[in-house]
């Protein structure tokens, strides 16, 4: 960052009243997603059923879950171990969690 856009940004801020707390995601409303998905799933719109996991934390605080996590128990439940797996590399990868001297890292899978 240069002088310039240190400049800039220093005279930035969010005013107080665009702030709001999200919901927590209770298990009611992953039951409401997971039935949404499974809807989409059926008319062979699987990457929009997807979709709704991946855009969860617009919406719902998710704690210490990430939105591969919903992916992840979501294939988990179905059965489907494959696409479970696939979510939980995926998180590793894009979260950074395998480079090395992360808090949280975690090897990359196999």
């Amino acid at each position: 960052m240069n002088g310039t856009m240190e400049e800039l940004v220093s005279r930035e801020f969010l005013h107080p009243d665009a702030l709001r707390d999200k919901p927590r995601l209770s298990e009611e409303r992953f039951a409401e997603l997971c039935r949404a998905a499974d809807a989409l799933a059926s008319g062979g719109r699987h990457g929009a059923a997807e979709d709704l996991f991946r855009k969860a934390f617009h919406d719902h605080d998710l704690g210490s879950l990430s939105s591969y996590d919903l992916l992840a128990r979501y294939h988990e439940e179905r059965g489907d171990a494959a696409r479970r797996d696939h979510w939980l590399s995926e998180k590793i990868t894009f979260l950074n969690l395998n480079v090395p001297g992360h808090p949280f890292y975690q090897p990359a899978q196999a």
